[in-house]
């Protein structure tokens, strides 16, 4: 009989059946588990819609300031993508920041002014 959907899944990443511990049933089951996209909310599909948009009109201009601009000035300016989202959490979600992530955003800041005085 062959072994049942899943099931190498399950005994070597979850370490369940001959290798784990000993019973029916696995404490997690991935297949049972997984995410399907039918079940998301039709009013998700326009914000997903946007972030798409803007991630490949961001990777675009990067390769285009890549081409026009000083390398290291699009670099630092591109890496400022994570201290923007942080910024954004905060803003938005109302986040707390812990003192190194403030840290992190002055020194991403205070690269860019390093950078540009060249």
């Amino acid at each position: 009989m062959p072994a049942p959907r899943g099931a190498a899944l399950r005994t070597g990443l979850l370490g369940c059946g001959p290798t784990g511990p000993s019973g029916p049933t696995c404490p997690i089951d991935p297949i049972a588990t997984s995410f399907h996209w039918q079940e998301w909310p039709r009013r998700w599909l326009p914000p997903f819609l946007l972030i798409g948009l803007l991630d490949a009109l961001a990777t675009t201009a990067v390769g285009v300031g890549v081409t026009v601009a000083d390398t290291a000035l699009v670099a630092m300016l591109a890496a400022l993508g994570a201290p923007l989202a942080v910024v954004l959490a905060r803003l938005c979600l109302h986040e707390p920041l812990a003192l190194h992530q403030w840290v992190g955003i002055a020194s991403a800041l205070a690269g860019l002014v390093l950078i540009a005085s060249l």
